[in-house]
């Protein structure tokens, strides 16, 4: 496995290491205040066989400056507006270069700049993504009681792509609600290990995590309802599917019920008909009389074959 090991100044290294030497060496790293995160920034405690809290938690910590430097890319990647450098300061600016050039060196920063980028992640999620799931979801429901092809017409370029991004955000929104809940864990003399900034208080860094998880937390439940109501739109969509093509086949069995209906008498009658004429020599009026007498019968062919398809069809 390719790890990342950020020591206490937050610099960085990558190394190999299998599965059992970094077992052997975990407790090593820890004695040295090196810690990693995996290559993926997706460290799982489901990896780590040693099950001491700390150790575990301490893990997840260190990687708070990796997930923040990715999510501001995210943001500079996807919000359609600058960042401002004076707000965000030009540390950020400068982690946003170096993930560019692929440079492994995480830059230290004040607590302004993460809070700054959690403000980014959400408004972004209440502009960009809220606001429009729930408009398409309104209009895919409107389209699937008023138009048979808007089944088709919903899976455009445009909502996979927006389908992708949801599914980013709610992973994003995972790591950084897990990684509270880590904090959650740790005691005031732990969390000052983690300061990003030593001049700053730990009871304003303490506040400001207890307010995001929240913000987080409420953001992480409605993505899921929306989820939710996205799956249940595409079961939704099937189900008519499934009922206009029932009603296109029930609406072949009546088509051919009611060309029985007529075939029938005409067929009847044509073969009597040969004999008819012979009957009324003197009536010109013979086919006629034919014709009058299926119209009058194929409708009562036709309305107790329907009678029976519909027994039949529960319908």
């Amino acid at each position: 496995m390719q790890f990342i090991t950020v020591n206490k100044d937050a610099k960085v290294s990558q190394k190999t290491y299998s599965k059992q030497y970094f077992l052997e060496i975990f407790k090593s790293l820890k004695e040295r205040d090196i810690n990693l995160i995996d290559r993926d920034l997706q460290f799982k405690d489901s990896d780590i066989l040693v099950k001491e809290e700390k150790n575990i938690i301490v893990i997840k910590l260190h990687y708070i400056r990796a997930i923040i430097s990715r999510d501001t890319v995210f943001i500079a990647k996807n919000i359609e507006k600058n960042i401002d450098a004076s707000i965000l300061d030009k540390l950020v600016v400068n982690i946003i270069k170096n993930q560019s050039s692929k440079n492994n060196r995480i830059e230290s920063f004040p607590i302004i700049v993460m809070e700054s980028i959690f403000m980014n992640i959400r408004d972004y999620f209440d502009d960009c993504v809220m606001n429009h799931t729930s408009q398409m979801l309104a209009n895919f429901q409107k389209s699937i009681e008023l138009d048979s092809s808007a089944y088709k017409k919903f899976f455009t370029k445009e909502f996979n792509n927006f389908y992708n991004t949801l599914s980013v955000l709610m992973s994003k929104i995972t790591d950084i609600k897990d990684l509270f809940d880590d904090l959650d864990k740790l005691e005031d003399c732990e969390v000052e290990m983690y300061c990003l900034d030593p001049k700053e208080d730990i009871r304003n860094i303490i506040d400001i995590f207890d307010y995001y998880k929240g913000q987080f937390e409420e953001n992480y439940n409605d993505l899921s309802r929306q989820k939710d109501s996205i799956d249940n739109m595409l079961k939704i969509s099937q189900l008519y599917i499934g009922h206009a093509r029932n009603k296109m086949a029930q609406f072949g069995i009546y088509l051919e019920i009611l060309v029985l209906a007529f075939l029938i008498p005409s067929l009847v009658f044509s073969s009597l008909g040969m004999n008819v004429p012979n009957m009324w020599e003197d009536s010109k009026n013979a086919m006629t009389i034919i014709w009058i007498l299926t119209c009058v019968i194929a409708p009562i062919i036709f309305f107790m074959g329907a009678k029976i398809f519909s027994k039949f069809t529960d319908i």
